[in-house]
């Protein structure tokens, strides 16, 4: 059986104040048709754009393994349909008026907003020093190699290395996958500055 739209009007999905339903499996949905909203809003007719929303079709009892795309119709709705199984999902109507009406956020400062950051561990008084900034970005960039080296092992390896080159072949040599080309690039860079700082003078 082929899927069936459901064509929604947001009102009748989120509380009169634009917050969503506490009900499970309605805040759940809603909340799919806000994301849709924020995907599609600024398409003009015609135009199209993926998202990263899962179809939730089971053709042939398999889960698809598509994702939804949101298309701007003629009449200003938005279908969100998966080009993988064809199943169109949802056809959004007076969605212009909701709070996702605009499309995605703009990005804001996070100064202005501390105070919903505030939350967790009390915050630093003093600035952030160059050699502490080192060390946490050592550690992100071992992390994210995969590395098992600590920091101090890395520290203790630049400073009996004949050169940066060296660094770079001992931390990727027993990697069983080569990093991407981007995360090598901020590898060269941390370690050219690493270099500079942890070699003994």
């Amino acid at each position: 059986m082929a899927p069936k739209m459901t064509i929604v009007n947001p009102a009748h999905w989120i509380e009169p104040n634009g917050t969503f339903p506490t009900t499970p499996r309605l805040r759940s949905r809603a909340i799919r048709i806000a994301q849709c909203i924020e995907y599609g809003a600024n398409l003009q007719p015609g135009e199209a754009r993926p998202t990263l929303l899962a179809c939730r079709y089971r053709p042939n009892r398999r889960a698809c393994e598509g994702f939804l795309w949101v298309i701007m119709q003629d009449d200003d709705a938005i279908q969100a349909a998966c080009p993988l199984c064809g199943g169109d999902e949802f056809l959004i109507y007076e969605w212009e008026s909701t709070p996702w009406g605009s499309g995605l956020a703009e990005s804001i400062d996070l100064k202005s907003t501390a105070a919903r950051f505030s939350a967790g561990p009390p915050k630093r008084t003093s600035p952030i020093t160059a050699h502490e900034k080192l060390e946490i970005l050592s550690e992100r960039a071992l992390t994210l190699l995969g590395s098992e080296l600590t920091v101090k092992e890395l520290h203790v390896l630049i400073a009996h290395a004949q050169s940066p080159n060296e660094v770079l072949k001992r931390l990727l040599a027993p990697l069983e996958h080569p990093p991407e080309e981007a995360t090598l690039d901020r590898l060269l860079g941390l370690v050219l500055d690493l270099w500079d700082h942890a070699r003994p003078k």
